[in-house]
């Protein structure tokens, strides 16, 4: 890229995310918790968690997507309602710091019993530690758990599977 741009080779150096450098203790500090007492401190200690981290594509101006955050999460919260009897699975949602919660509870009002949005300050990791499985369409947060070996899966309802984004590190992408 920039060394065919004419940049001079010796002067470029790679160093990544400088924001990933803490995930190495982070991800030792999640090591040592137990997620069934971080689901009984959860109030949800016998159910299966499905973290879903939102990203507000719908606020862009310039996405023009087949799905945005509303209608992933609207898809979500019908399948677990399908598949599910009763109280077994918790929904919640982490939203983005730009995004409107109350928007968010809108788009799952009909599953509110068993869906959760989380406030703003909410620590992410550990309610990341506690889910059974995570699931969002390809924000940086999401690429941040695969990262600390959490269970996570890129949801992206798109007619043709050439259409989504793939995220690598290990990240599965459903269509």
């Amino acid at each position: 890229g920039m060394v065919a741009e004419g940049f001079p080779d010796e002067l470029l150096f790679i160093t990544g995310n400088p924001h990933w450098d803490h995930l190495g203790c982070v991800k030792r500090e999640l090591a040592i918790l137990d997620r069934q007492v971080l689901k009984n401190r959860m109030g949800i200690a016998d159910r299966k968690l499905i973290l879903f981290v939102s990203q507000p594509l719908s606020g862009l101006g310039n996405w023009h997507g087949q799905y945005d955050e509303h209608k992933v999460l609207k898809r979500l919260s019908q399948l677990v309602e399908l598949v599910c009897k009763g109280d077994e699975i918790a929904l919640w949602v982490k939203p983005h710091p730009r995004e409107d919660k109350v928007a968010l509870s809108e788009a799952v009002r009909s599953s509110a019993g068993r869906t959760r949005v989380m406030d703003a300050d909410e620590e992410p990791y550990r309610t990341g530690r506690a889910a059974d499985q995570i699931i969002g369409m390809f924000s940086m947060l999401l690429i941040e758990y695969a990262l600390l070996g959490l269970p996570v899966v890129s949801f992206q309802p798109v007619v043709k599977p050439e259409d989504a984004f793939h995220l690598g590190f290990g990240i599965k992408t459903i269509v």
